[in-house]
Order: C-alpha cells, then structure tokens, then sequence
C-alpha cells in the first residue's frame, strides 16, 4: 500500500507550481485590458477635433449609452444635475422651463449643441432643454471653463454637446414602462447597414398625468403639472477611408406641458 500511494503523492507535488504561475498572470491580463480601454476615449469637444480625453486640458467628461442606461435617469436636466460643477432650475414639473448654469456662470453663457447645432436662443441667451428626452442621446461630452475663443461668449461657463443614437452594428431595441398616475413611456431604436452606409433610428414617446408640483403643505397654492414629450432622431453615416466619414443627422422634439 505505500508503494500505490507513492506515485499519487509525486503528481501532487508537480502540480503546485502552474497554479501559482496562473494566478500571478491573471492580474497582469487584467490591468493591460483596463488601460487599452481607456485609450478609446475620445473627445471631439474641448478643441473640435478627436482628442484623447487624458489629454484635454479643460475638465472633461463623457456620458456614454451605456452610463444612461445604467442611471435610469428621466430626461437631460435630471442627469447633467448629477454632474460636479452643473446646477440646474426648473420652474415647474417635469418637462417645464429650466435653466442651466455651469461653474456658476449665467445660464446664457452654457454652449448647448446637438451634433453640433446650436440650441441656444439669439433673443435671450440660454438653451432650451427643460423637454429633452435621453431616448434619442447616444453620448454627452461636458467641457467645463471658458472656451469663448472656439465658440463664442456664449461658452464663457462651458459647452455641453449631445450626440444622436449611432452604432456601427445592426441591431434593434425597445422598452415599454407604466406606473402610478397612468403615466407611461416607451421607446425604440434600431441600427443597420446597406453595404457600407450606417443607418441609425430612435424615438421615444413619455407621458405624466396632471399632478401637483408644489406640496399644498408648504403654503404654496397647488398647480396641475401634466407632460406629454415625442422625440426622434435619424443619422446616415458612410466612412470615407479610416479617418474620414460622411455623416448627416435629424433630431425633433415637442414637448407639450402645463
């Protein structure tokens, strides 16, 4: 019987130093994968060209598809108010007049661009975005600090720029919610190819019955506060070469509230 156990104990032994090796390698696969996707960041709106966001000088930051969809977030104003140095005011409920101010500046010195158009009012100053939807929002780059000198007084505070849905792989996806107060949302995207030439569509649809804002506790005289919101949006993206591409996007929205 010793002579049997013999062999079994040999291979035992054998054995300890690749699991010891495989242990030590697993941690060092692993900071190599995390930093190859740091790489990948990249901003277009601290110098309106492709910028590694480690290299911006202004502090930056990006919000992802997959960092909305992980927040749950109702609309816009809700997730740029979890922002540092972003403070929001909003005059009534959901979907009402709102204002942004951005490292303490006026609300009409904030930059909002939407695929690189405008949003700002030439009357007053300030964009309106107290109705826009996340549903067709495929990335947000904040630059905060003045960048006046590459776009003008109005980005003294800074600029936030929304880009539209786009993918690169052929896919579609949709939602439906419903809750208390028969309100209830949904929402739909999809993504294809024809040949070479990307096409991106979203849309999304949110409904909140009347409710009062203002808690009758407070004082305050109750108002009714109700919010139909529609948004959609298109893109058609055709590569030109690995550096280059031919792109053109339409973004809508009514936003309809009490």
């Amino acid at each position: 019987m010793f002579r049997a156990l013999l062999p079994q104990t040999r291979v035992a032994v054998l054995l300890r130093p690749i699991s010891v090796l495989v242990c030590l390698c697993a941690p060092v696969a692993y900071a190599q994968l995390e930093a190859s996707t740091e790489l990948d960041t990249v901003v277009v709106t601290a110098t309106r060209s492709e910028q590694r966001l480690a290299d911006t000088l202004p502090h930056t930051t990006v919000i992802t598809r997959a960092d909305i969809e992980r927040w749950q977030m109702r609309d816009l104003l809700e997730l740029l108010g979890q922002q540092a140095g972003v403070e929001m005011a909003r005059s009534g409920g959901f979907g009402s007049q709102a204002s942004l101010f951005l490292r303490g500046t006026n609300s009409s010195q904030t930059l909002v661009l939407i695929d690189g158009i405008r949003l700002n009012s030439a009357v007053g100053g300030a964009a309106t975005i107290g109705g826009i939807s996340l549903d067709t929002v495929e990335r947000i780059e904040i630059v905060r600090g003045n960048l006046s000198s590459l776009y003008g007084s109005e980005a003294i505070g800074g600029v936030i720029q929304i880009f539209t849905r786009a993918g690169a792989r052929p896919g579609a996806s949709a939602s439906a919610e419903a809750g208390a107060g028969h309100s209830r949302a949904a929402s739909v995207a999809a993504n294809t190819r024809l040949g070479t030439t990307e096409f991106a569509l979203a849309g999304g649809y949110r409904y909140a019955r009347p409710f009062s804002a203002i808690d009758p506790a407070l004082g305050a005289n109750p108002d009714v506060d109700a919010n139909s919101n529609r948004t959609g949006s298109m893109r058609v993206r055709q590569p030109l070469g690995e550096r280059a591409e031919l792109s053109a996007s339409v973004w809508t929205t009514r936003n309809a509230t009490d």
